[in-house]
C-alpha cells in the first residue's frame, strides 16, 4: 500500500502541468526565425531586420515559472518560451496566443531544439540530461540517462536530414545528435580526462564544467569551458581541431564567431579562482585553425557573463557588471564608445540594422544607436533583464526575471505628453 501510494505521489508530481505541450503540424524551419542562442551557429545576436524606435509594449505574457539566461527560439513562425521549471510554452508571436504549452522536463537552462515532429530539450539536473520529446503525440519518445546535466544552450546546423545539434554539458563533454536524436559522437576535453584519473566519479568538477554555447565556424565546432580553455571539435568526426588556453579567467559566455575576419570574439569572468582581475574581451585569430592565435585581449576592471554581438558594419559589443555596454572595432579591437546604465549588462545586446537593443539589471531595455552609442530610448519593465533580446519580424521579444515576456513594436505615435526616457530613480 504504500508503495502504491508513493507511486501516485510521483505521477501527481510528473503530470503537474496543467497541459500537455502538443502540435498538431510539424514545425519547419523558415525564413526570419531565431533557431538559437544568438540567432544563427555563429551567435552574433544580429539581424538585418530594422526595427525602428520609439518602440512600445504591444503584448506581454506570463511564463508558468522562472526564465533561464536563454534566449527563446522562433521554429516556423513559432515562438518557444521555456522555462526553469521544464516547461515549454509555444506562443504566437503576432499577438501572445497559446497554441500549446506543458512539461517536457525537469529542468532546462539552455534553449530546446524544435525540428520538424521532435523537441530537444537538455536538462539541468541530469535526470533526464537529453530528452526527445515527440511534439504531435505529446510524450517524451527517447532519453539518455548520465550523472550530468546541460546548461548551455545547443548549436543547431545543417538542414533537413543533414541537421547536426552539437551540446556541451557539466561533465567537459561535447555530445553531437542527428535530428531523430541518435548519437553520432562525444567528444570529451583534456580537463574531464584529466579529472576521471583523479576522480573517477560522474560527479562533475568545477574545472571540467562547460556552460559556453556551440559554435560554428566552417566545419569547426566552437567552445569554451570554466577553465578558461577555447575548443574547436571537426563537427563530422569529431575529433579535435584546437585547444588554446585564454587565461585564468572562465569562458562562461558563447563565442562569437566572425566569419570574414576567421575570428573569435570571446568574453570572460573572474569569480574568484584566482586573482580578482575581472574579465576581458578577447579576439582569437582562427584563419589557421589547426593553430589559433590570440590577437587581442582587453583587459576590463569588470566580470563578462553574456557573449559578445557582431555586426556587419565591423563592431563588436560586449556588457559587463561595470554597469557599462561597449562598443569595439572588430579589426582593431579599439574602443568606439561606451555606454553607462544604473546595472549591470549580463545578457548579450541584439543588434537590429542601425540599433542596438540591451537589457540591464536595472529593469531596462536600452535602446542605442550603433555607429554612436546614442540612447534613442528606455523601457522600463517589471524585472531585471538577464536574457538576451531576440527578433520576430518587426517585433523585439524580451523576458524578464518575474517570468514575464513582452513583445515590443514600433509606437508611431508615441504619447509626447510623456517624458520619453523614463525616471532614473527606480529601484533594482
Amino acid at each position: 500500500m504504500r508503495l502504491k501510494t508513493l507511486l501516485v505521489l510521483l505521477l501527481c508530481l510528473m503530470l503537474s502541468s496543467c497541459t500537455v505541450l502538443r502540435l498538431f503540424e510539424e514545425v519547419k524551419p523558415q525564413a526570419g526565425d531565431w533557431l538559437q542562442l544568438g540567432g544563427n551557429p555563429q551567435h552574433t545576436g544580429y539581424t538585418s531586420q530594422e526595427i525602428i524606435p520609439p518602440l512600445k509594449i504591444h503584448w506581454e505574457y506570463a511564463a508558468t515559472a522562472a526564465i533561464p539566461t536563454a534566449s527563446p527560439t522562433v521554429v516556423g513562425g513559432k515562438l518557444f518560451i521555456h522555462c526553469r521549471n521544464g516547461d515549454v510554452a509555444v506562443l504566437n508571436p503576432a499577438d501572445a496566443k497559446e497554441i500549446a504549452q506543458g512539461g517536457v522536463s525537469y529542468s532546462m537552462e539552455g534553449a530546446p531544439v524544435a525540428d520538424g515532429k521532435y523537441l530537444f530539450a537538455f536538462d539541468a539536473f541530469a535526470r533526464q540530461p537529453l530528452i526527445t520529446y515527440d511534439l504531435s503525440q505529446g510524450y517524451i519518445t527517447g532519453e539518455k540517462r548520465s550523472g550530468v546535466g546541460f546548461e548551455a544552450s545547443p548549436l543547431v546546423v545543417g538542414e533537413g536530414m543533414k541537421r547536426r545539434i552539437y551540446a556541451a554539458n557539466l561533465q567537459g563533454e561535447l555530445v553531437c545528435i542527428d535530428r531523430y536524436g541518435a548519437p553520432q559522437f562525444l567528444f570529451k576535453t583534456e580537463e574531464r580526462l584529466e579529472a576521471v584519473k583523479v576522480k573517477p566519479a560522474s560527479a562533475p568538477v568545477a574545472s571540467t564544467q562547460i556552460h559556453s554555447s556551440p559554435a560554428l565556424l566552417g566545419r569547426t565546432v566552437i567552445f569554451g569551458n570554466d577553465a578558461g580553455v577555447l575548443y574547436g571539435v571537426d563537427s563530422e568526426t569529431g575529433k579535435q581541431t584546437f585547444r588554446i588556453s585564454l587565461g585564468n579567467e572562465s569562458i562562461y559566455a558563447a563565442v562569437c564567431m566572425d566569419t570574414a575576419e576567421q575570428a573569435a570574439f570571446i568574453t570572460t569572468a573572474d569569480v574568484g579562482r584566482s586573482r580578482s582581475t575581472g574579465g576581458a574581451v578577447i579576439k582569437v585569430s582562427l584563419k589557421d585553425i589547426a593553430n589559433p592565435i590570440i590577437e587581442k585581449r582587453i583587459p576590463l576592471p569588470a566580470t563578462l557573463f553574456g557573449a559578445a554581438a557582431l555586426s556587419p558594419e565591423g563592431f563588436v559589443l560586449a556588457g559587463a557588471s561595470d554597469h557599462k555596454l561597449r562598443c569595439f572595432n572588430k579589426r582593431t579591437m579599439e574602443l568606439v564608445w561606451a555606454f553607462e546604465s544604473k546595472a549591470s549588462f549580463n545578457a548579450a545586446p541584439l543588434i537590429a540594422g542601425k540599433y542596438v537593443f540591451a537589457g540591464s539589471l536595472d529593469r531596462r531595455l536600452y535602446v542605442l544607436e550603433l555607429a554612436t552609442g546614442k540612447l534613442v530610448q528606455r523601457l522600463k519593465l517589471s524585472g531585471r533583464i538577464k536574457t538576451p533580446p531576440i527578433a520576430v519580424g518587426n517585433r523585439i521579444i524580451v523576458c524578464a526575471e518575474n517570468n514575464m515576456v513582452y513583445s515590443l513594436t514600433h509606437d508611431p505615435a508615441p504619447d509626447t505628453t510623456k517624458e520619453s526616457l523614463d525616471d532614473d530613480d527606480a529601484e533594482f
